[in-house]
């Protein structure tokens, strides 16, 4: 190199340039190389070189001295100045003589950083759970990376060179991934689904324009998307049960009204009537009667549309009533053993809850057992040191195929399934241990993969009724006056006359609005507010505000079999509120209607009995 170059390059060139003398220091540096340093020349001159390069990123051991010696020696340093960041030059010696070296210089920063973004890009895309590919106009794989090729069993290099049409097995235009790409050739977007080993892909395609616009291919993004495909399955099967449960609880609604007119009037007939045989055959049809109640009330628990009402009751009977509905449930094909401790004793719980406890566990039992498999259901008495009473155990045991501790583990999940898709919402043992847990119990799950399951709940002993349940006379001496809201007319009839023959004035209403203009205008003492839940208009719950307002000493009984406001009406039984489900038999709304009126009657022992 000439010294006029050097000297055109030094002051007026954009190439790099450093001097070094012989003994290391700067005695001449090119403007464009100040200035990407940041600092004036005359502050670099007279500097080592050393002094340039950024102290955490030193080049290997020897690479300075070959460059002071060695003509055509190239490294690449990174070099700090007053500007903020790091620059990297590609230095390379031009000339070497006596009185120094000649160092000329290219910044690399723009390079490195797009090599070191095109590594974690290319990084980024291999931890893809999909697979990102290019084809050309021709439909040859130009590309492809994503952590989706592990899915596939396939490499990279094997698709390079492949055709599209190869790679589907078809080269007709109707199939989803050709017609796609074809689509996006011709500057659109195209989309289509497929699967791979049990997993689900959805997969874009759009156009691959070159800079002037033009296509030329198309690219490809193909992620997984599994999981939410099993959510929306999942939702869609919570929004049909969610409707199921709505058409079943209407149902039920009107089925508890019309078992209300039936158990009232035969009831009240029973009273009238002194034959022994119309007694008996009376009591029959409430017999039949208590029994649609128990059928509408599983019904109702199964649709999460009940309100819970706790009750002493007597596990080995609750069980032993159950045995038909356990026995349909396990088939011909299976056997059901009942193994029932007479002294098993009572709990507090909802017992249409229990119910749905026990029949989803049995049923449960079935779907893992093979045909002439044994499922058995035990109720026995457990001492405990943490419960003075002990506990009642409830097990569910069955000879099926066990579960793996990975699935025993996660079994009471929401949404948790091992069952086919469609076929289990995940939520049948969520919702037991739910249940469980409200009545202040536990449940727990052994199993091993080939020997089985058996699941146990258990709760609190609870004291047996104490038989101090009596049933209210008729023509007792009563003064309260009631006001009875019902829209359905048979109901209101048979409530208006259980309570007129007991000696209560009764005013009555057909809907909400009319109730409150009564409450209003009647001057005298409202003692009890006797109200459906469920009306057309104002519900029960909004109404019984409105009269609290005015009428505060006012006490309020809920009556339905059916609350579509469930939420509302249990946060008015938290406020001491009371409630009575439908269907209700003379005997229930005196019961209730004295409970209401703070009389301390016991009537959880008087359900008890019943149980």
């Amino acid at each position: 190199m000439s010294d006029i170059l050097l000297d055109t390059l030094l002051k007026e060139g954009r190439e790099l340039v450093l001097v070094l003398g012989p003994d290391g220091q700067i005695r001449e540096i090119s403007e464009s190389f100040a200035t990407l340093l940041g600092q004036p020349r005359g502050a670099l001159l007279g500097q080592p070189l050393e002094r340039l390069l950024d102290p955490d990123r030193r080049p290997a051991e020897g690479v300075l001295d070959l460059l002071r010696t060695r003509q055509g020696q190239r490294a690449e340093v990174c070099v700090r100045g007053q500007r903020p960041g790091l620059r990297w030059v590609d230095l390379r010696t031009a000339r070497v003589s006596a009185d120094g070296v000649v160092l000329l210089g290219r910044d690399t920063t723009g390079a490195r950083v797009a090599r070191t973004s095109q590594v974690q890009l290319s990084a980024l895309a291999q931890q893809l759970p999909g697979v990102l590919w290019t084809v050309d106009r021709s439909m040859t794989v130009t590309s492809v990376t994503g952590g989706g090729l592990v899915v596939r069993n396939r490499s990279a290099e094997s698709l390079l060179g492949t055709t599209l049409y190869e790679y589907v097995g078809s080269e007709d235009p109707a199939v989803p991934p050709v017609a796609a790409h074809l689509r996006a050739l011709e500057g659109h977007s195209g989309h289509y689904e497929f699967e791979r080993e049990g997993r689900t892909f959805h997969a874009r395609v759009d156009p691959l324009r070159a800079s002037d616009g033009s296509i030329q291919g198309a690219v490809g993004l193909a992620l997984e998307v599994t999981e939410s495909r099993d959510l929306e399955e999942r939702l869609r099967l919570a929004q049909r049960e969610q409707t199921l449960g709505r058409l079943a609880g209407s149902m039920a609604h009107e089925f508890n009204n019309l078992l209300t007119i039936i158990a009232a009037h035969a009831a009240l007939l029973e009273d009238q009537l002194a034959t022994e045989g119309a007694a008996e055959d009376l009591g029959a049809v409430v017999e039949a009667a208590s029994k649609g109640r128990l059928l509408t009330s599983r019904l109702l628990s199964f649709t999460s549309r009940q309100i819970q009402t706790p009750e002493r009751v007597r596990v080995d009977r609750l069980l032993g009533e159950l045995e038909p509905m356990l026995a349909a449930i396990v088939g011909e094909r299976r056997r059901l053993a009942l193994e029932l401790d007479p002294g098993v004793g009572w709990i507090r719980i909802d017992p249409a809850l229990l119910e749905q406890v026990v029949l989803n566990l049995v049923d449960n039992a079935r779907q893992a057992t093979d045909e002439g498999a044994r499922i058995t259901v035990r109720a026995s008495a457990r001492a405990s040191e943490r419960e003075p009473g002990g506990w009642v155990e409830i097990s569910v045991r069955d000879e099926g195929y066990g579960m793996t501790e990975s699935v025993r583990s996660r079994a009471c999940e929401p949404f948790f399934t091992t069952k086919p898709q469609g076929q289990g919402s995940g939520l049948g043992l969520t919702t037991a241990l739910a249940v469980v847990s409200e009545a202040e119990g536990s449940l727990t799950i052994d199993s091993a993969l080939g020997g089985g399951t058996t699941v146990r709940i258990r709760f609190p002993r609870s004291k047996a009724p104490s038989g101090s349940f009596v049933k209210p006379k008729v023509g007792a001496a009563i003064s309260e006056t009631i006001l009875l809201v019902e829209d359905q007319l048979g109901v209101r009839r048979a409530a208006r006359r259980i309570l007129r023959r007991a000696g209560y004035q009764v005013f009555e209403a057909a809907h909400a609005e009319d109730a409150l203009a009564l409450a209003t205008a009647y001057p005298g003492r409202l003692d009890v507010l006797l109200t459906d839940v469920v009306m057309p208009g104002m519900s029960g719950p909004q109404l019984a505000e409105k009269i609290l307002e005015h009428r505060p000493d006012t006490k309020v009984l809920y009556m339905s079999g059916y609350a579509e406001d469930v939420d509302e009406v249990r946060a008015a039984i938290e406020r001491g509120q009371t409630f009575l489900p439908k269907p209700f038999t003379p005997e229930r709304l005196l019961t209730r209607l004295r409970e209401a009126l703070g009389e301390g009657v016991d009537l959880e022992d008087g359900v008890a009995e019943e149980r």
